[in-house]
């Protein structure tokens, strides 16, 4: 009886002693949960900050979705929500790309982010996928925190942003003659070809206080060497032969040539496109276009000229502002096709596109509403732009001959709407960089894979 007792009492010492450990395993395993989600949380905010530098911002745009390796398909799939169902087998890798074009002359390197990371001996964390959704503005990141070996994954929903700190309210792939002519707005970086400029010399570029400031002036023949002392241009000026191919078919309703006012707009769910062989307005004739219902893109194949008070205009009747990317002025000619304004006329809320043939800018004052001094109210990407009828190669570039300069000291020029977001394909399009930014987080939520 008394061995029995002691037997007993052994082992109830025994489950003591395992239930103990028990506990103490249970919570080390807590413990070191916790760890392993915090450190998932840390990763985040890390991560964060990292997409907060220019070179690593351009990803926010892009996708990285890997193959998981123990389902053999993606982390998150095409919605951006793990475990939702839509995942494939085919791996996105869209952060393995070649560098856009001028990016050296932005000064903003390649990326920095590293998909994984140690903070300490016990911890690190890993970078699993990121989805980027357009149409909803939001991105979906997945990251992976480990603490002694126990993984913790997180999920977060983010506000996404186009940012257009570098975005070329001019490009000019030839010469650019802008003769003091003003470029506001906050998005007036003007791009021109260091190689066909007045200072073949250049490079990278030159923000509004920069010491050299005056030799890209000079560039873009607005500088002292043209006697012209006072910077009209609000954004920088960057030295970069900006590629300027889009790809584009003229299609739509033909129009003839359009020389009395009239009415245009676009329909519900798609482009509406047009084609006209000229446009010559003048007096107070009128071109309006009404993109409420849709964007309209007009593909000219000959002259657009604009005299008297003539004007080109992109409107809504619904009270929103009309986007600049929603009407698309295409010159479409390959020679002797110019777009040429005069006297105080005004093409406004519009993009223009005419990259094998001359804008001429011979306005004598503001044509455009609104506070600015303008010709022009959108953005303007041209094999040339001139302040004159002609072109020049050597200075003062106002001289007996050609180039007629016809508007001499005159400041009307163009103002670069805020908002370019309805842009942001076509800097995709001809291999500039896309900037985006963090503006919010939607939903931070742990997850089980």
């Amino acid at each position: 009886m008394a061995i029995a007792l002691g037997l007993c009492m052994i082992a109830l010492g025994t489950t003591s002693i395992l239930l103990a450990q028990d506990d103490r395993d249970t919570a080390m395993l807590r413990r070191n949960s916790a760890a392993s989600l915090l450190t998932s949380d840390s990763a985040i905010a890390e991560i964060l900050t990292i997409f907060s530098d220019p070179s690593n911002a351009r990803l926010l745009g892009k996708n990285y979705d890997p193959i998981h390796p123990k389902t053999g398909t993606h982390y998150l799939g095409s919605d951006g929500i793990p475990n939702s169902g839509d995942e494939d087998s085919t791996a996105v890798n869209e952060w393995q790309i070649p560098d856009p074009a001028c990016l050296s002359s932005l000064g903003v390197g390649t990326p920095t982010l590293s998909l994984t990371q140690t903070l300490n001996p016990q911890s690190s964390y890993r970078l699993l996928a990121y989805r980027y959704h357009p149409n909803t503005q939001s991105g979906h990141i997945l990251v992976e925190g480990i603490h002694n070996n126990i993984p913790s994954q997180v999920y977060v929903n983010l506000s996404i942003k186009h940012d257009s700190r570098e975005f070329p309210g001019i490009s000019v792939h030839q010469s650019a003659y802008w003769q003091g002519r003003r470029l506001t707005g906050h998005n007036s970086n003007f791009y021109f070809h260091p190689q066909a400029s007045a200072s073949t010399g250049l490079s990278g570029k030159a923000t509004p206080t920069a010491a050299n400031r005056a030799d890209y002036l000079d560039g873009i023949w607005s500088g002292p060497s043209d006697n012209l002392n006072l910077d009209s241009i609000e954004g920088n000026l960057v030295a970069c032969a900006a590629t300027s191919s889009l790809s584009y078919s003229p299609q739509g309703t033909t129009l003839g040539t359009i020389s009395t006012s009239r009415s245009l707009a676009g329909n519900p769910d798609s482009v509406t496109h047009y084609q006209a062989d000229r446009i010559e307005l003048s007096d107070s004739e009128v071109l309006e276009v009404d993109t409420t219902a849709g964007p309209v893109y007009l593909y000219v194949n000959g002259v657009t000229e604009l005299r008297g008070n003539a004007k080109i205009r992109n409107v809504r009747t619904d009270g929103a502002l009309p986007r600049v990317g929603d009407f698309r002025l295409l010159q479409v000619a390959t020679e002797t096709a110019p777009l040429v304004l005069y006297d105080t006329t005004c093409i406004q809320d519009a993009f223009i596109y005419s990259p094998e043939v001359d804008v001429h800018l011979l306005t004598t004052g503001d044509g455009c509403p609104g506070p600015g001094n303008s010709s022009i109210q959108g953005v303007l990407w041209a094999e040339d732009i001139e302040n004159s009828t002609d072109s020049a190669s050597v200075r003062p570039y106002d001289r007996d001959g050609a180039p007629n300069l016809v508007t001499s000291g005159v400041t009307t020029g163009i103002e670069v709407p805020e908002n370019v977001s309805s842009l942001v394909d076509l800097l995709e399009a001809v291999n500039l960089p896309v900037f985006y930014k963090i503006t919010g987080v939607n939903a931070w939520n742990k997850v089980r894979l």
